[in-house]
Order: structure tokens, then sequence, then C-alpha cells
């Protein structure tokens, strides 16, 4: 595609920033991956709009929409399409007594840490969660018995051909780790909150505790390079019941032990796998995840699934 394509009149077009066949490492928390043709990098809804736009004047309908890349793996050989990265290390978000309206592009962290010191309840547990608002919302991420799919009132969307919609919570068709945004291809644009109030004081606890949680078991992506949990957990065969942690399988089949080339298991989560050392590549983090699997497959008869997004050839 890209060798009938014009990149420099594509900038002047669109007036965002272009990034020319750029290392997808680059725009990932596990800091892995190839090129891709090129990436525009999105921040408000306003820019998502324009950059949509630009992909159909120029005839380009197959792209892909990453956020803070917290939750994909590409390719060392990296993709053949372009990208628009919508994501803001700038909180855009607008609140109205206990409803909240959010930019897609939100960082999930930010948007909980403004909750909470506005005293508002809901999104606590999503506190250091990496990712975007957008991002979160696609794959109904969650932490300690809640997801965010519990706390949303409505999003707003835009397809491919540039035509917003809105969405009723009800209508994303939401469950474990998925909504219907994973396969329709809509992206999401703003995002809007119910939530219920209480003390700041109470509020600001709350993420403190959540925090400290995690950080006796996850690790910083900032510094260890990962993508946080990396299987999802498994349905309870008992209606009702808790899924069964994949963690906790992963732990009892001996993945702390295991590694691949650069690519390790994280010390204090089994379900967790690390970028340790800078010559780890894509290809090590895959072969890993399969060992993984294998070995529960055969210690428990379960076989897992990714929670994480493989993209290009491995």
């Amino acid at each position: 595609m890209t060798n009938f394509f014009d990149i420099d009149q594509f900038s002047l077009t669109v007036k965002l920033l272009v990034d020319r066949a750029p290392l997808l490492a680059r725009y990932t928390t596990f800091q892995l991956g190839g090129p891709c043709p090129f990436l525009v990098s999105a921040q408000s809804p306003e820019d998502l709009r324009s950059a949509v736009a630009c992909f159909q004047a120029h005839n380009i309908h197959d792209f892909l929409v990453i956020g803070e890349g917290s939750n994909i793996l590409f390719s060392d050989a990296g993709i053949s399409i372009p990208a628009i990265r919508y994501y803001s290390t700038t909180p855009q978000i607008v609140k109205n007594y206990c409803d909240v309206t959010v930019a897609a592009s939100t960082k999930l962290d930010d948007l909980a840490l403004f909750c909470a010191r506005e005293g508002l309840e809901g999104l606590g547990f999503a506190s250091g969660i990496p990712g975007t608002v957008g991002g979160a919302i696609a794959g109904n991420a969650g932490a300690f018995g809640k997801q965010v799919s519990d706390a949303l009132f409505s999003v707003v969307t835009v397809g491919r051909d540039g035509i917003e919609k809105e969405y009723a919570a009800q209508e994303c068709d939401f469950g474990y780790r998925r909504s219907r945004f994973q396969a329709s291809g809509e992206i999401i644009l703003t995002a809007r909150f119910l939530l219920k109030k209480n003390s700041p004081e109470a509020t600001m606890k709350e993420r403190s505790d959540l925090l400290a949680q995690r950080k006796e078991k996850h690790p910083d992506y900032r510094t260890v390079p990962c993508a946080g949990s990396f299987f999802k957990n498994i349905d309870s065969l008992v209606a009702g019941q808790r899924r069964q942690a994949a963690g906790l399988l992963l732990d009892q089949a001996g993945a702390k032990q295991m590694s691949v080339g650069g690519a390790g298991v994280f010390e204090k989560h089994a379900n967790i796998i690390i970028k340790r050392t800078e010559s780890c590549t894509a290809r090590d983090v895959y072969l890993l995840s399969r060992q993984m699997q294998d070995a529960v497959e055969k210690k428990f008869g379960i076989v897992l699934t990714p929670e994480v997004r493989f993209w290009g050839e491995f």
C-alpha cells in the first residue's frame, strides 16, 4: 500500500504528528515490536476525527488504532498497515456532580486519580492499571472483582467511515474482558461515567490501599516492560462464583521458573511475562507464552486464553 502513498502529502493534510516507519516498540509497554508504515498521533477527540477523515480522504481503510499499547504484542517484523495512536498524557475530563465525561485518549489511571480526588466512587479499582480509557472500555478492563462497564453510562464512537454513534453501556455487549468494539472496528472517542459521591478522604484512601496491593504483586511497567496479566482468568463451573485465577494455575505448573531468551516470568506473579533483557524479542515472549499454556494444559487440562493481543507474524 505505502509504495503508492505520498506520506509527505498525508502529513500536510492531517496536520498532526506523523511518525514515518516507526518501531512499534516505542509505543507499547512491552517495548517490543518492529515497524509499521507510519503512525499518526492523536490526543483529543478532534485530533482523532481529523486523522480518521484524512485516512478516508486518502482511501486508507485498513489501519490499527492503539492507546498506550499496554495490552498488545507486536511481532519483531512489525505490521504492514499504518496506525493511529489515540493517547494523551494530559487528562481531558469534565465533571458535572457525579457525571464524568472523558476523552478516551486519557490514561485510565489519570481518570481514577481525578475521581478519587473529587470524592467520586466507582473507578477506584482502576488505580494503577495501565492503558487508556478507550482501551479499557474496549477490553472491559477490571481488577479486584470490578470492571469498567460497572460504572460506564455511555460512549461515543467514530467508525472507519467517519460516522459517529452513541451507545448506552447496555448496548456495548460487555463480557469478561470483551466488548462489541473489539470486533466492530469502531473507535471510542469519549466516554461518560456515572459515579457515587463519597468523601475525598475515603476515595483517596481506597486508591492508596489498592496501589499498595498492586505494588506487592505487579511490576511497574515503566521500569519493567510488560503487558500486565497475560492470560485471562478461568470461568467458574459454579454459577455466581468468582473466576479461577490463571496466575494460580501457572504458579502450580511451574511458570515462574520458565524463560525463553530475554523473556521471563515476573517473580511475584506467574501470569505476568516481562522483558528481562534488552536483547529480548517479541518472539521470545510469544514462545514463552506458549510454553506456559502447554504446562497448564498438561497439568490441569485447561487451555489458557491470552488477554494480550498479538499483531503481526509469530
